[in-house]
């Protein structure tokens, strides 16, 4: 299908959901945060329950629960930035801070990187890197994810000296980003001396569950743009993936209904499914699992099979953004 063809049923597809568009737009906080105390709770659970056990046996189980639960928050980042968490803007922008520290992220940061994304997704000047992944170092390096902690670490460190990347565009944005430095510093803080007096239960309650859930996130993100085209074209470059797990669909605050989030970021992530009605027969880019994604990368790096190298010139590579002074 031609980009003409494509832009065509955009505008097709959008005339038809306008009449539906405040409906399906409508915030509803009760939604959000029955949810957020729902993970809360089921966090505090699971972590007594394998503490009191404290078995290998019980400890694994938890873990992987628990890693769940935090790739559930970097969700809970995304949505509280763009304002379809919650109803109120204050209340996303305090619940969006709280929920980022815990994964190591600075919400402002993650905030304005992620807006230039969907201004330029797939496009020069998008903030996502489209590094090729054509190694296994390269790959299980991507899959823990501590790649993209330590660049959002980095920035937010040299924003506390005035310095941005490209996407932070004035001095008050750059203010946020440096008010959620420090309190992103804080937990660090909080966090070290919690684990220096209870190593065992931090390592197993905290630090494992958060490896988990760094590489949960990136197993998922990863099908988000996978091969979809170069194109501004919401329809065909990004990928929607049919879950059955209404677990995870749940923990996850649908994002797996991406190519709807791309083509209405405006819509809460409880409607989603309802902007896949409109537009699912238009899609370019769906896929029934996520495995099946990591499968054809794998098998392309065993194969030594690369795209061109000018097909990404020009795209960020990795998340070591250039540093300027503002």
């Amino acid at each position: 299908m031609t980009d003409n063809e494509l832009e065509e049923l955009e505008r097709i597809h959008l005339i038809a959901i306008k009449p539906h568009l405040k409906e399906l737009s409508e915030r509803k906080s009760y939604k959000g945060l029955g949810r957020l105390l729902i993970m809360v709770f089921v966090y505090l659970t699971v972590l007594l329950l394998a503490i009191k056990f404290d078995s290998i046996y019980t400890w694994i189980f938890a873990d992987v629960l628990l890693g769940l639960l935090f790739s559930g928050l970097f969700s809970v980042m995304h949505y509280c930035g763009h304002g379809t968490l919650l109803a109120s803007r204050k209340l996303n922008r305090i619940l969006g801070t709280l929920f980022s520290m815990p994964i190591l992220m600075n919400f402002s940061l993650y905030k304005f990187f992620h807006f230039v994304h969907h201004q330029r997704t797939s496009q020069l000047g998008d903030t996502e890197p489209k590094g090729e992944l054509n190694s296994f170092p390269s790959y299980f390096l991507a899959l823990s994810n501590l790649d993209f902690i330590y660049g959002f670490f980095r920035l937010s460190i040299a924003s506390l000296f005035n310095y941005r990347s490209f996407f932070i565009k004035n001095r008050k944005q750059l203010n946020h980003v440096k008010l959620d430095t420090i309190f992103l510093l804080g937990w660090i803080v909080f966090i070290a001396f919690v684990t220096f007096y209870y190593p065992k239960f931090s390592l197993m309650g905290y630090w494992l569950p958060l490896q988990i859930g760094l590489s949960f996130n990136f197993y998922t993100s990863f099908a988000e743009h996978y091969e979809c085209s170069l194109s501004k074209n919401k329809l065909s470059n990004t990928r929607t993936v049919y879950l059955k797990s209404r677990i995870l669909k749940y923990f996850l605050f649908n994002s797996n209904y991406h190519a709807e989030h791309h083509f209405l970021p405006s819509v809460p992530p409880w409607n989603l499914p309802k902007v896949n009605f409109y537009i699912k027969e238009s899609l370019q880019h769906t896929q029934k699992s996520y495995y099946q994604i990591h499968k054809e990368q794998l098998k392309k790096i065993v194969n030594r099979q690369q795209r061109p190298a000018e097909t990404n010139d020009g795209f960020v590579k990795n998340f070591n953004f250039k540093l300027e002074k503002l």
